[in-house]
C-alpha cells in the first residue's frame, strides 16, 4: 500500500511540475495566433484522448459504470410483515449511478483539459520550428523578392514564441527595412553601390553628364550626334550586361517597349551593346519629376490634378491596350516637361528588373507606398494595379499627404490591411465626385476599381471647367 501511495505521490508531483511549466508558457502561446493553431492541431495525444472520450462516454463507459455500481450496491433482502423475505433493489443504487456518471464526465473533461494543457510546451517548440522554417524561406528571397521576404517574416512572427527566434526575425526585418525606402519622408528610392560608367555606348552618343540613378543602373545625359538631339541613356548593371541570357531578355523587353509611341510616355529609341556593356537610349525630358513638384508645392488644385491625371491615365490605358504594364508607377517616375506635359518614365522597368531574376548591386528597390495590395502580397498584377498606383499618386497630389506613413514594412502591412483616411477629411476643397473616383481607384479589390478612369476624368474636367 505504501508503494502505491508513493507512486501516486510521485505522479502528482510530476503533474504539478508540468502543469506549472505549462502555466508559465501559456502567455507566450496566447500572444501568437499561429502558435495557438499549432497547439490545437498538433497535440495528437490530447486529440486522441478527446476522441476516445467523445466515443466512449456516451456508450460503453456509462454502461460499465452502471454494472460496477450494481455490483457494489447489491439488492437488499427485507422481510414483509416481518416474516416473508423479499429481495429489493438497493435504494442507493440509482443515486450512486447518477453520481458516478457525473463524476466520469467531469473526470474525463479534466483529463482532456490536462492533456491539452500539458502539451503546451511541446507546441511552443513545434511553433518555433515552423517559424524558423518560414524564416529560412524568407532568407532565400531577400535578394530576389524583398517584399515577399517581408511578408514571410511577418508570417514567421505569428508562430515565433521564444525570444531568441523572435529577435532573430526582428533583426532581419530591421536590416531589410534599411534596404527598402523609408516612406515617411517621401518615395525616394535607394541605390545600392551602382558603379559609374567607364565608357560611352558608341561614337554616335556623346555623354555629357550623369543625371541620376535608375532601376537599371546609371542614367546619363548624352548627345545623339547623328540626329542632333539630346537623349537619356541608362547603363545596365554589369551582372546583366555580362549575362547573355539576361541580356537577351532585356533586349527583347526593350524591343517591346520601344513600340510604345505616345506623347505621355518616355520613348525608347535604341539598345546598344559594346564590350560587355549595354545601354538603353531613350527620350530626354527637360523638366522635373512630379515628386519634386509635390515636395515643393505640397498639393495641386483640383483643375491641375484633373489635367495631370487624365493625361497619365490616357498614357497608361494606351500601354495596357498594347499588353504592357508599368508595375512601378510613382511620382518619381512621372516627368513634367517644361511645357507642363506629364510623361511616364521607366515604363516596364519593374518587368525588366524582374526579368533579371535577382537583385544585384546597381538594382534599386521601389517604395511600396504606391504599390497595389495584390503586388504587396506577391500576387500577379494586371492593368488594375497601375490604376491603383495612379489613385495613390492622385491622393497625394490632392491632399499633400501619402496614403500611409511609416517604414516600408509598416506601409506594406497598411496597404494590405488598412483603409486610407477619406480624402475629403484631409482636403475638403476637393469635389465629392473627384474624391469618390480616387477612393474607388484605391479599392483593395481589383474588381472594384473603375475600368473607365480616363472617361470619368475627362467628364470631371468638363464639369470643373
Amino acid at each position: 500500500m505504501k508503494k502505491i501511495f508513493g507512486k501516486l505521490s510521485e505522479l502528482y508531483k510530476k503533474l504539478l511540475k508540468e502543469s506549472l511549466r505549462s502555466a508559465r508558457a501559456f502567455p507566450s502561446l496566447a500572444a501568437r495566433p499561429g502558435a495557438v493553431a499549432v497547439w490545437l492541431i498538433r497535440s495528437h495525444v490530447a486529440q486522441l484522448i478527446l476522441l476516445l472520450t467523445l466515443l466512449l462516454m456516451p456508450t460503453i463507459i456509462p454502461a460499465a459504470s452502471d454494472k460496477l455500481m450494481e455490483a457494489i450496491y447489491r439488492p437488499v433482502t427485507n422481510k414483509v410483515l416481518g416474516v416473508l423475505p423479499v429481495r429489493q433493489k438497493n435504494p442507493k443504487l440509482e443515486l450512486r449511478k447518477e453520481q458516478a456518471r457525473i463524476l466520469l464526465w467531469y473526470g474525463s473533461g479534466f483529463v482532456v483539459f490536462m492533456a491539452f494543457w500539458l502539451s503546451i510546451p511541446g507546441a511552443l517548440k513545434r511553433s518555433d520550428a515552423i517559424a524558423s522554417n518560414i524564416e529560412g524561406e524568407a532568407d532565400g528571397l531577400v535578394k530576389t523578392k524583398p517584399l515577399d521576404s517581408v511578408i514571410l517574416y511577418r508570417k514567421a512572427l505569428r508562430f515565433a514564441t521564444s525570444s531568441s527566434v523572435r529577435e532573430s526575425i526582428f533583426l532581419k526585418t530591421e536590416k531589410l527595412d534599411k534596404l527598402l525606402v523609408d516612406v515617411g519622408t517621401g518615395d525616394r528610392t535607394v541605390v545600392m553601390n551602382s558603379p559609374p560608367p567607364d565608357r560611352e555606348p558608341s561614337e554616335r552618343y556623346e555623354v555629357r553628364e550623369e543625371v541620376g540613378r535608375g532601376a537599371m543602373g546609371v542614367v546619363l545625359k548624352a548627345r545623339d550626334t547623328l540626329l542632333e538631339r539630346t537623349v537619356a541613356i541608362k547603363e545596365l548593371p554589369p551582372h546583366i550586361a555580362k549575362d547573355k541570357e539576361l541580356l537577351g531578355r532585356f533586349r527583347r523587353e526593350a524591343t517591346l517597349l520601344a513600340k510604345l509611341n505616345h506623347p505621355g510616355i518616355v520613348q525608347i529609341y535604341d539598345f546598344a551593346e559594346f564590350d560587355s556593356n549595354a545601354w538603353i537610349i531613350m527620350e530626354f525630358v527637360e523638366g522635373e519629376e512630379l515628386e519634386a513638384v509635390l515636395a515643393r508645392r505640397g498639393k495641386l488644385s483640383e483643375s491641375e490634378l484633373l489635367n495631370l491625371s487624365s493625361r497619365i491615365a490616357e498614357a497608361l490605358l494606351y500601354a495596357h491596350a498594347k499588353g504592357i504594364l508599368h508595375r512601378d508607377l510613382k511620382p518619381s517616375n512621372i516627368l513634367i516637361s517644361e511645357s507642363g506635359i506629364p510623361k511616364i518614365a521607366d515604363f516596364g522597368v519593374a518587368r525588366l528588373t524582374i526579368s533579371a531574376g535577382e537583385t544585384k548591386p546597381g538594382t534599386i528597390l521601389g517604395s511600396p507606398i504606391y504599390m497595389s495590395p495584390e503586388q504587396a502580397a506577391g500576387r500577379s498584377a494586371d492593368g488594375r494595379s497601375d490604376i491603383y498606383s495612379l489613385g495613390a499618386i492622385m491622393y497625394r497630389a490632392a491632399t499633400g499627404a501619402p496614403l500611409f506613413e511609416g517604414s516600408a514594412i509598416e506601409v506594406i502591412a497598411k496597404v494590405l490591411n488598412k483603409e486610407p483616411v477619406p480624402l475629403r477629411e484631409l482636403s475638403p476643397d476637393i469635389s465629392e465626385e473627384m474624391s469618390a473616383l480616387i477612393m474607388s481607384m484605391l479599392s483593395k479589390d481589383p474588381a472594384a476599381r473603375p475600368k473607365d478612369v480616363e472617361r470619368k476624368l475627362n467628364s470631371l474636367t468638363k464639369t470643373i471647367n
